[in-house]
């Protein structure tokens, strides 16, 4: 998924791009409509409607790291190289930096029977991440990350803080409640705007082509 929309995009471009070569009807009735207006002002309008676009992608590409979507162009960063991820049914967990899940549906915590049904949102500073969890007898638990040594290598820990050692957290950081309606309109979002950058490049070609043609 991390790529996806990169190649997505220049599938987009290559294939229109060619689809534009073979046939001349569309370029000619891109000069009939560029022939109307002023040939900078159009390069200015569809210019901005790509930047606009591009901003749409970047804003949307660095919230999706915080739902688990990943991210393309992003540098955004949990404690200790953990990374968020969700798959397509909306299930969250938190991996290592080897992509190995640390926390997620089904684990155990407090060395107890108790198993975790879903995470619902999670929070983290510059040395800490917290996570809110669901158990499987329906109760909401607040869950702190440690991590400890084992045979030389750092192994991440979860024990359970009570809600009253939490409540004068920072929000300079903000929790991140998750859901996958939520993922799934930045996914969209994304998609939207890489479809709109696409559109955008096509546009900016067909009028300089234009141009040259009536020149």
């Amino acid at each position: 998924m991390k790529y996806m929309f990169t190649l997505i995009f220049f599938a987009v471009i290559l294939i229109s791009l060619l689809i534009i070569k073979k046939n001349n009807s569309f370029l000619v009735k891109c000069r009939i409509i560029v022939k109307s207006f002023q040939y900078r002002i159009t390069l200015v309008l569809v210019g901005g409607g790509m930047l606009f676009f591009i901003l749409i992608y970047i804003k949307n590409d660095k919230e999706g790291f915080y739902y688990g979507l990943g991210c393309d162009f992003c540098s955004c960063k949990l404690p200790y190289d953990v990374s968020p991820e969700m798959d397509n049914y909306g299930g969250f967990t938190l991996n290592d930096n080897t992509g190995f899940p640390i926390i997620g549906g089904g684990f155990s915590f407090n060395r107890s029977d108790l198993k975790i049904r879903n995470i619902l949102a999670y929070y983290y500073d510059d040395s800490s991440l917290i996570c809110k969890v669901s158990d499987t007898t329906g109760n909401d638990k607040y869950l702190s990350m440690y991590v400890y040594k084992k045979m030389n290598q750092s192994v991440f820990g979860f024990k359970e803080v009570d809600k009253s050692q939490i409540q004068g957290l920072s929000y300079k950081n903000r929790w991140f409640l998750l859901n996958k309606e939520y993922s799934d309109n930045v996914y969209l979002k994304k998609k939207i705007a890489v479809i709109g950058i696409a559109v955008s490049i096509l546009l900016i070609y067909a009028v300089i082509r234009s141009r040259v043609i009536t020149a």
